[in-house]
């Protein structure tokens, strides 16, 4: 690798380990956010979406980082392109970024897992609060037929 592509792919690896620690943060942050439905704590519900969301930007940006490498390095930005980055590495260091990679991967979809469950908690949690505060109407208007 020349010196630009180097750099880059350093770049590119420099992201996996900042965000594997990014999303076991998230993790625990998506654990901690189920109960809250359950127990219809909104201030600490609003209290988890504030630590959230800047976890979130971080791991955007970190993405976009990868992405960028990726397409400075004319390779596509998919996972093809990311194991054929990751395995043009040297020797030395490929088997430990590879499995650094594959911990990525798995944090990143358990925590979908853990927003899908969380989406469904909260998607209950509106629902329920619809039925409390704005019951359907069940009965006729009366009609003035006479």
């Amino acid at each position: 690798m020349n010196a630009n592509k180097t750099q880059l792919a350093q770049q590119f690896v420099g992201t996996i380990r900042a965000d594997i620690q990014r999303y076991q943060q998230l993790a625990q942050l998506l654990k901690a956010q189920k109960p809250l439905y359950l127990q219809f704590d909104g201030a600490a519900l609003d209290a988890n979406l504030n630590q959230l969301n800047p976890l979130l930007e971080e791991l955007n940006q970190s993405a976009a980082t990868r992405s960028n490498c990726m397409k400075m390095l004319n390779l596509p930005v998919n996972e093809q392109g990311a194991n054929r980055l990751l395995n043009a590495l040297p020797a030395p260091i490929k088997p430990g970024i590879l499995k650094q990679w594959a911990k990525l991967q798995s944090l990143i979809q358990h925590c979908q897992q853990l927003n899908h469950d969380n989406g469904q908690s909260s998607a209950s949690f509106h629902e329920l609060m619809k039925q409390i505060f704005q019951p359907e109407q069940h009965t006729y208007q009366e009609l003035n037929a006479w």
